[in-house]
């Protein structure tokens, strides 16, 4: 009795293992629609137990090792077959750190929703769209393909609700409708959008919709170089920083009509410190991402700094994500804003003639970073003379010089941060008298 008991025991356990692999669910089977049908076990290269976090269309997920295997070929291969133009550079110089056919003309696809962003928030903080403006979906916007809030005729959404939709989910409805109201026709908002990228100078810029969708009545597509949407995207965010609230959030969700969708860019969630931008994709373009990221800084030693890293005409999904992160991960790891002058520390002690003070400290007259490469040699030189009073506090008093592998790169203002008196006149006489009877002794 004991043996049978020990078999009963023995298949149930082995029963309750193979639910961990399976799911039950019903299904209409024959006459009885109510026959649980058991699934096929998930296949053990599927299943997400791996230590790594990969993007998914269910959000940021452990990754499987079927991913594993195709992310360690992909990474095997350089950028430039990864993605054929990309770039990765520095938000406040403009320094291109690294890039590839930056200079060459590409299709945008929806990372061009960042143009019409761009003329959006600008007509928000003008005051032509207010964020709790409400919006009814038309025939033309319900009827865009791709990517979607899922919108029908009649729909109402509020401005602000929109944006989001853009930034997270790349609504091809939401832009359009935006871009509507704003402009009162689709046509007038493209004219908007073209001339917004007359005033940045991007010369090659071409808009032909504010979705990037390819239009196959007219065979045209939104374009711009590489660089130029460089251009673009630090002055968006210089213009508009609010738009970055927005970009990082993991999803959008309505539930009022059962809607969530989890954010496009593929790096969000796993790469630390990026908080947007862009994708992109159509036949022409193929996956594209505008990935920036700001690290945190170490207090004395770095200041804050923005990457944003470029990739366009990925083959698929995960070579974008191999390509948009390896930039993104060697560029945080190998770049930083390395603080060399603070405002708030001496910099040298210089010498005062015939002052109450016999030495007084000179600073800088602000913070200065260089962008480094943990590298190359940064050295300075100052040019300060000795002083001869009175001076008042903040008088410069000469200046640092600032060299990468000694070519110059800065030249820094140096100040005295209180007055410096002369010394009392009965000191000075009786240095004086001193000095005179020191000569006729040596005479």
């Amino acid at each position: 009795m004991r043996k049978k008991i020990s078999l009963f025991l023995a298949f149930l356990l082995l029963g309750q293992g193979q639910v961990l692999y399976a799911k039950t669910e019903t299904k209409e089977v024959g006459p009885n629609p109510q026959t649980p049908v058991v699934e096929e076990q998930i296949p053990p290269d599927l299943v997400r137990n791996q230590d790594f976090l990969v993007p998914t269309s269910q959000g940021v997920l452990q990754g499987n090792l079927k991913e594993a295997k195709e992310i360690q070929e992909l990474s095997q291969k350089p950028s430039w077959e990864l993605a054929s133009n990309y770039l990765i550079g520095d938000y406040e110089t403009g320094t291109i750190l690294e890039g590839h056919q930056m200079d060459q003309v590409v299709a945008l696809a929806s990372t061009s929703k960042l143009v019409s962003l761009y003329v959006i928030l600008d007509g928000v903080r003008d005051g032509k769209l207010k964020l709790e403006d409400t919006l009814v979906m038309d025939h033309e916007v319900t009827s865009l393909t791709g990517s979607t809030l899922k919108s029908k005729e009649g729909d109402q959404f509020t401005v602000d609700h929109l944006i989001d939709a853009v930034v997270i989910v790349s609504a091809n409805d939401a832009v359009t409708a935006l871009g509507k109201k704003l402009a009162g026709s689709t046509e007038g908002f493209v004219a908007m959008m073209n001339k917004k990228c007359q005033d940045l100078g991007l010369t090659h810029a071409h808009m032909v919709n504010p979705h990037g969708l390819t239009d196959y009545t007219l065979e045209d597509y939104n374009k711009m170089t590489v660089e130029e949407l460089f251009t673009l995207t630090r002055s968006l965010i210089k213009d508009h920083p609010e738009i970055l609230t927005r970009t990082k959030k993991a999803l959008l969700e309505d539930p009022n009509r059962s809607f969530l969708a989890y954010n496009t860019n593929p790096l969000l969630g796993i790469v630390k410190g990026v908080d947007g931008l862009k994708t992109g994709y159509t036949n022409a373009s193929g996956r594209c991402l505008v990935a920036t990221a700001m690290p945190p800084s170490i207090r004395g030693v770095t200041e804050p700094m923005r990457l944003i890293s470029i990739t366009m005409g990925s083959p698929s999904n995960m070579a974008r994500f191999v390509v948009a992160k390896r930039l993104m991960d060697h560029s945080l790891r190998t770049y930083s804003k390395r603080l060399v002058a603070a405002k708030d520390q001496a910099i040298t002690q210089v010498p005062v003639l015939e002052g109450r003070e016999k030495r007084v400290d000179v600073f800088p007259v602000k913070d200065f970073s260089i962008l480094w490469d943990g590298k190359e040699k940064i050295t300075k030189k100052l040019d300060v003379s000795p002083l001869t009073p009175p001076l008042k506090a903040h008088s410069q008093v000469g200046q640092a010089r600032y060299y990468q592998d000694g070519e110059l790169v800065a030249t820094l203002p140096l100040e005295i941060r209180q007055d410096v008196e002369p010394e009392n006149i009965l000191v000075r006489l009786q240095k004086h008298l001193y000095q005179a009877f020191l000569q006729i002794e040596n005479a």
